[in-house]
């Protein structure tokens, strides 16, 4: 898994010396010909030090509900991911946890030495969508029905929003864990960057593949043989 996934747009800000040259890129472009030789005067640790400090910024989109009567139970028994050939979906409800991110790079680069410090600033918007509350087109008709099932799946919606909030404070703690507070040196810039990159892309594949298991668990917690009982009595007509 490439570290493109998640950030669509890296700009990578390269400070030489006393900032003899910037350039700003964007997709996977590589630091060329806009890096200069520099002298090293004034120490290139304590340059490196000098760097804007590393960065973390989280944050959580607002999402965007809406609501679906038209698919009947038969065909929200078949979207379901629930386990049980004898259970019948008449409500459900559709959301995915994802992320956006962008990275800024700032480095510094001496040629002469073959050597390079970068500092990064990373940007992340978390987010549940699309997400959709199907209610089953059987009971569109059936004021009692229908709210009985929006108000089970709105358990399901605060469980993904409850959790997407949750997840704001960790994910900064985490990224801020790898990226640490010293520069990330290399021969290159381009090189200090790649790995970064790495760091950064194993921390939110592991982090992401954490969400969806933990989701997955709360979610099912929801959903147990007791509540299904008690949608299924808790209108005395209407299609049963």
């Amino acid at each position: 898994m490439t570290w493109t996934r998640f950030h669509p747009a890296t700009r990578i800000a390269v400070v030489l010396g006393a900032i003899l040259a910037l350039a700003s890129f964007t997709g996977w472009e590589r630091v060329g010909e806009a890096l200069a030789h520099f002298s090293p005067a004034g120490g290139f640790e304590s340059r490196c030090e000098s760097l804007p400090p590393s960065s973390v910024r989280i944050e959580m989109l607002q999402p965007t509900i809406a609501e679906n009567g038209t698919v009947p139970a038969t065909v929200l028994t078949r979207m379901s991911e629930a386990r049980g050939d004898s259970l019948r979906t008449i409500g459900l409800t559709k959301a995915k946890f994802g992320h956006r991110s962008t990275l800024e790079v700032k480095g510094i680069e001496d040629r002469i030495g073959a050597r390079a410090c970068v500092r990064p600033a990373v940007s992340v918007e978390l987010f549940v969508a699309p997400m959709t509350v199907y209610v089953a087109r059987e009971y569109r008709d059936d004021p009692c029905r229908t709210r009985v099932i929006r108000e089970h799946e709105q358990r399901h919606v605060d469980t993904y929003l409850a959790f997407a909030r949750e997840s704001v404070p960790r994910l900064k703690a985490e990224l801020e864990r790898v990226l640490g507070t010293a520069p990330q040196f290399g021969f290159t810039v381009g090189e200090a960057q790649s790995a970064l990159d790495r760091r950064l892309g194993d921390a939110l594949t592991a982090f992401m593949n954490d969400a969806e298991q933990s989701l997955a668990v709360r979610q099912a917690a929801i959903d147990t043989p007791q509540e299904y009982e008690r949608i299924r009595l808790a209108c005395a007509a209407g299609p049963g």
